[in-house]
């Protein structure tokens, strides 16, 4: 959720609105975080069940991610 608020010479917040709409998605109660530049969100959700799931490894990532 999300509220406009106002300082000027009080505090006065506004009307609470959906910040995401995640859809049938069901993000965990503390499974979030802020990228560090403060643009991004990203949440551990639960997506739909699926017969085969594919993963992708990466060796080396260390010595790849200093290029």
């Amino acid at each position: 959720m999300a509220v406009d608020v106002k300082t000027d010479s009080r505090f006065d917040a506004g009307v609470p609105k959906v910040l995401f709409d995640l859809g049938p998605l069901r993000a965990a109660a503390s499974g979030y975080t802020v990228t560090a530049d403060g643009q991004r969100f990203i949440f551990v959700t639960q997506g739909q069940e699926t017969s085969s799931l594919q993963y992708t490894v990466v060796v080396n990532w260390a010595a790849k991610a200093k290029k």
